[in-house]
């Protein structure tokens, strides 16, 4: 009784999608392979009602085991993350007239030192669009890559031993700047003595040399994930 009833098929493990910010197009890592699948949204959603359609426009090659891609504020940079190599790929995404990509690799950046273990699962652009924020998982780290000089690494924070990062957030407020950042290890003494997962907060409003993490929150929840 269960099938799939619709849908596209991109290839092995597709994995945190993307828009590009002109909302044209959909940018699927392939984690099981070394490619991008770029679909045009209008014809994909055509497809997925029936009608027939050219969804995927392009593949794009790109490092081996890409886990995400997400763009610079002004649309014209894609940043490449890997859960399979300890680097960085950065695209020129090189919008032709109908604002659909013609991706250019720009840079390819050696994160070796920043993550030895060479899984890196999720990214994300700080508000202000000047940094990418990338989070090693097993490194137990997250590192701040520069957007106006793309790809030159900033910071490296790190988040506790066995921490665990998954994915992180931002929050910008009357109270402060901060990120919080979903950590899968689970700790002792959570809510009512029940072992739980915790979120790391990060204080941005402070210098870059001087962020680290100021404070923990229980999720009440165990491998705290998305946010």
């Amino acid at each position: 009784p269960e099938r799939l009833s619709s849908g596209i098929l991109l290839g092995r493990e597709p994995h945190e999608p993307t828009f590009t910010r002109n909302g044209k197009e959909l940018w699927v890592t392939l984690r099981g392979e070394d490619r991008i699948a770029i679909l045009d949204v209008e014809q994909a959603l055509r497809q997925v009602t029936g009608a027939p359609s050219n969804a995927v426009r392009a593949y794009v090659p790109t490092i081996n085991g890409p886990a995400q891609v997400w763009f610079s504020k002004d649309g014209l940079l894609a940043f490449v993350i890997s859960q399979k190599t300890a680097q960085l790929e950065i695209l020129q995404v090189n919008p032709d007239a109908k604002g659909h990509s013609r991706p250019k690799r720009l840079r390819l950046v050696d994160l070796s030192m920043q993550d030895k273990p060479a899984f890196t699962p999720f990214q994300k652009l700080s508000p202000d669009g000047s940094q990418m924020w990338l989070s090693h998982k097993l490194a137990d780290a997250v590192s701040l890559v520069s957007v106006k000089d793309p790809g030159t690494v900033l910071a490296t924070l790190p988040l506790g031993e066995m921490a665990r990062p998954n994915h992180l957030e931002f929050v910008d407020n009357a109270r402060g700047q901060v990120a919080y950042m979903s950590l899968a290890r689970v700790d002792d003494g959570g809510p009512n003595g029940a072992a739980s997962s915790r979120l790391a907060i990060i204080d941005r409003s402070v210098p870059l040399a001087q962020q680290k993490v100021v404070g923990m929150v229980y999720t009440g929840g165990r491998e705290a994930h998305g946010l």
